[in-house]
Parts: structure tokens; C-alpha cells; sequence
């Protein structure tokens, strides 16, 4: 690692108040891939990201100070020189910024395993709907009830648009509770290989009850309860989601 008292000269030019606490923290590394290319993307960008840059930079910093000194190590550049490239498109995005936060600083931490180049890329892929059902699935610890619902007429079987789930645990996650976009957030999940709906093992009934028992839910489906059918699955992590989630959120 540099020289902390050269490196806290440089950083002072960078982050100011902040340079002290910068400089006895961290080494070349991040003051390269973190700090230049932000600021020279926000000079591009205007003073509407300043804040926003310099709040990302601070909860970098305060990420890598939490890790003990004995664990600390120099970062592996090939996912550090990513997340700061995605990041920078996302600054205005708080969720997305945290992922990409967690990513960096667990790169420096002797402690985390499994980290992948890959995961910059990824998270550059995901909305904040997509971060926050994949936070769900992370801290809960168990999967989510899905219901999605056909219609049976005599000579076809029509697949209503949407998934439903329980409503409650989403708005935990501030997690919107509409069909259509709890759809497509899965959907995404499901391409990106971080999550899947398993309709082999599913949740307990009582999970599903909770579903049905939403009022959007009986309200879409009050006129064809007869030729309905449902469609239960368990939206869960995949073991590549898991090792993502442990990586890149907290």
C-alpha cells in the first residue's frame, strides 16, 4: 500500500475534510479507481451528482474502515475498475449504490469469498425494484409464495398476465405489489440466473392463503373463480444468486 502520508496529500485534493480519514484508510488503489473516475464523471455531469458522488465515495470509505486491519487486503482490480465504471451511471439510485458499495469494500476484505468480475455487470442490470426483491429474498432467509393463475374454457387454457404474492412482506421491502411488475422484476431475476421459481418445492399453504386473500387478488379474479386454475411456485435463490447477494448486499 502507498505511503499514508503522501497518499492523504493526494486525497486532499480529492475529498477535502474528508482526506484525513481517507488517507490513514486506504491505499493507490482506490484512490485511482474510486475517486478520479467519479470526479471526472461528475464534471461531465454536472453539480446535480456532486452530493450524490461524494455520499457514494463517503460510504466507501466508511464500508472499508469497518473491516478489522487484519483482514484487510489489497483489492482485486478486475472488480473494483467495474463497479466504479457501472457505478457511476447509477448515482442516483441509493439502492443500486449500496450493492455496488458492499461489492467494492468486500474486495478489499480477506474475509469474502466468491467474488465474481461478473457482479458489477450484474448489478448494472438490475432496477431498484429488482434490488429490493433480491434483498428480500437475502434477509428473509426463506423463499416467497408466487401464485399465477390460468384460465380453463372448454377448448383453451389462457395464461392471465402477472404474479402475486404476499403483499405485506413486499411493501416491507418497499417492493411494489403489482402483478405486472412483480412479473417482470422475477423475470429479470430469472435471466441474470440470480433467482428461480421452483414449482417442485413449494411454500406452505398458509403462505399461499395470505395471496388469495389480497384484495387485488380476489378483486382480478372474482368473475372467473370457476374456470381458474392456480400456478404455485416458491421465487428462492439460486446458489449463484446467494454467493451475489453475500457479495453485494448487507
Amino acid at each position: 500500500m502507498a505511503d499514508k502520508t503522501a497518499l492523504g496529500e493526494l486525497a486532499v485534493k480529492v475529498l477535502g475534510p474528508s482526506a484525513e480519514r481517507f488517507g490513514q484508510t486506504l491505499g493507490t488503489a482506490v484512490e485511482t479507481f474510486i475517486c478520479n473516475p467519479l470526479d471526472d464523471w461528475i464534471k461531465k455531469c454536472g453539480e446535480r451528482f456532486e452530493q450524490k458522488s461524494k455520499a457514494a465515495k463517503e460510504r466507501i470509505i466508511t464500508k472499508i474502515e469497518e473491516i478489522p486491519e487484519e483482514n484487510r487486503k489489497d483489492p482485486d482490480l478486475s472488480i473494483v475498475g467495474p463497479a466504479i465504471d457501472q457505478m457511476k451511471f447509477d448515482l442516483d439510485k441509493d439502492d443500486l449504490v449500496e450493492m455496488f458499495a458492499n461489492l467494492i469494500s468486500n474486495s478489499f476484505d480477506s474475509r469474502a469469498y466468491g467474488l465474481h468480475p461478473a457482479f458489477a455487470s450484474i448489478i448494472s442490470q438490475l432496477n431498484t425494484q429488482d434490488a429490493r426483491l433480491l434483498k428480500l429474498l437475502a434477509k428473509s432467509y426463506i423463499a416467497l409464495p408466487i401464485i399465477s393463475v390460468d384460465v380453463i374454457s372448454t377448448n383453451s387454457i389462457s395464461p392471465i398476465p402477472g404474479y402475486y404474492s404476499d403483499c405485506d412482506r413486499l411493501r416491507e421491502y418497499k417492493v411494489e405489489t403489482n402483478a405486472y411488475s412483480l412479473e417482470s422484476v422475477i423475470d429479470n431475476l430469472e435471466r441474470l440466473k440470480l433467482a428461480k421459481l421452483n414449482s417442485k418445492v413449494i411454500c406452505f399453504e398458509d403462505e399461499y392463503k395470505r395471496v388469495r386473500e389480497n384484495p387485488a387478488f380476489q378483486q382480478m379474479f372474482m368473475n372467473v373463480k370457476n374456470s381458474m386454475r392456480e400456478n404455485k411456485f416458491r421465487l428462492e435463490l439460486t446458489s449463484f444468486g446467494r454467493i451475489f447477494t453475500m457479495a453485494c448486499i448487507s
